[in-house]
């Protein structure tokens, strides 16, 4: 994500990522928030192994999304746009029942 300059992230926080839905769902899975803010941007060290992650998930644009393994072995991929919490919920959860099938 691009907290402090990309718009659609700042969609997706406002309109999923803050709410009591997400948090009540946050529980049932890892998050890992991986921020290129323009301001206030951490140490460089720090930026490389964020660049690296991106790279790795082959980030082309922000915000993305990735549902993973614990091995990193990328398993979905999600798009916010304006979808409310409910809806992204939902696509996580049919994509985690999907993979347990």
């Amino acid at each position: 994500t691009g907290s402090d300059w990309c718009y659609w992230c700042k969609i997706a926080d406002s309109n999923i990522f803050r709410t009591g839905e997400w948090a009540a769902f946050s529980k049932k899975v890892v998050c890992l928030k991986v921020d290129f803010p323009r301001d206030g941007a951490p140490d460089v060290m720090t930026m490389q192994k964020r660049r690296d992650f991106a790279r790795k998930f082959s980030v082309r644009g922000y915000p993305t999304f990735v549902l993973a393994d614990a091995e990193k072995k990328e398993l979905a991929r999600f798009t916010a746009g304006k979808k409310d919490a409910a809806a992204f919920i939902g696509e996580v959860e049919s994509a985690l029942e999907n993979l347990a099938k």
